[in-house]
């Protein structure tokens, strides 16, 4: 989750608009998500070499899930608005530009296959109008393929008739 919040841009952001015991927080606890990752693939590696670990992995994922989303919640209730509220909207975007560039196109579509139907009209329009804008031709072609395979004809005619005004 969080390789995208050690980009250059977005630390930037973090260290420029959040205050600095809420970045040193947050930066402890992406250690020690990857090190209860490292755990918990260790104990998947030793079950699958016959050692019975299986209780020990029910632990880590319980411990790992409870801490991660403690982290989430202070990620999206406290680091998030402190950096809305400091940052210009061109860093705000340039970063979201970053991060949505940097997912590669099929993973993408998983994604897109995902939120599309969870979306409204106006999300939907602002994500593919931004897509439209931002890929390749061939590579838009393919989200708005995926986005005709999950949402209805009725949907995709509304995002078509607002992204062509």
């Amino acid at each position: 989750h969080h390789a995208h919040e050690d980009d250059p841009l977005f630390s930037a952001l973090l260290t420029d608009y959040a205050p600095t015991a809420l970045k040193d927080r947050v930066h402890a606890e992406h250690v020690l998500t990857d090190e209860r990752l490292a755990e918990l693939r260790a104990l998947v590696a030793e079950l699958s070499q016959g050692t019975d670990t299986a209780e020990a992995i029910y632990d880590a994922v319980t411990t790992f899930i409870a801490a991660y989303l403690v982290h989430m919640e202070v990620e999206e209730r406290q680091v998030m608005p402190a950096i809305q509220n400091g940052a210009p909207i061109e860093k705000l975007m340039a970063v979201q530009m970053a991060i949505r560039t940097s997912v590669p196109p099929l993973d993408m579509c998983v994604f897109l296959r995902c939120m599309l139907p969870a979306m409204n009209p106006e999300e939907r329009t602002a994500m593919l109008g931004g897509m439209k804008m931002g890929a390749p031709p061939e590579i838009f072609a393919m989200f708005w393929e995926t986005a005709e395979s999950c949402l209805s004809p009725t949907d995709m005619a509304t995002v078509a008739g607002r992204m062509a005004d």
